[in-house]
């Protein structure tokens, strides 16, 4: 099929697909596209939802340093758009790059930023998320005690969330944990 999309959403849903299918190549071209008609609008919103998707297929591809450039432009971008929920949301996807590539310290740093913009807006499921996350950081620092505190708080939040999905990654990241912390 020959699709001529008109508007970016359209460009990003065919991306967002793409990428869904385990095809982030081919994403990547919609995405780009998509980003070049946010950036003729002049719409920071638009264009950092845009590429964090690029950022993220190049997560998917393992070209960590391709996506840590994307994702530090989307940040850039929904700073300017006052979108505190987006900024945390790339913030956490910073982190998870950084800790891919062993970059701990600035990794922690990143998703204790996402978890302070969570606290703030309130959203329980993104605070579980960022506690998570950085009980991972923590055990990779081979800090069991911050890890085992953080990701309790991830499994607290959750249980009250009702999430069974979380409930079951993070029981498994704790066990994770007790399995290979040294005594």
């Amino acid at each position: 099929y020959n699709i001529q999309p008109r508007n970016e959403n359209t460009y990003n849903g065919i991306g967002l697909a793409l990428k869904e299918a385990r095809r982030p190549r081919e994403a990547i071209g919609y995405f780009q596209q998509a980003l070049a008609l946010n950036q003729q609008l002049k719409a920071p919103y638009g264009m950092a939802i845009t590429e964090q998707n690029i950022g993220r297929c190049y997560d998917d591809l393992n070209q960590y340093d391709k996506a840590l450039a994307y994702y530090r432009k989307a940040l850039k971008h929904a700073r300017e758009s006052e979108s505190r929920l987006l900024q945390s949301d790339i913030l956490v996807n910073t982190g998870l790059v950084l800790r891919e590539l062993k970059r701990l310290d600035e990794a922690k740093r990143a998703i204790e930023q996402a978890l302070a913009i969570s606290i703030e807006q309130e959203n329980k499921g993104a605070m579980a998320t960022d506690y998570f996350n950085l009980g991972q950081v923590y055990e990779e620092l081979n800090d069991y005690k911050l890890a085992e505190l953080n990701m309790k708080k991830a499994l607290a939040l959750a249980n009250e969330l009702d999430d069974s999905k979380k409930i079951a990654i993070y029981t498994q990241g704790l066990a994770d944990l007790y399995g290979g912390m040294k005594d």
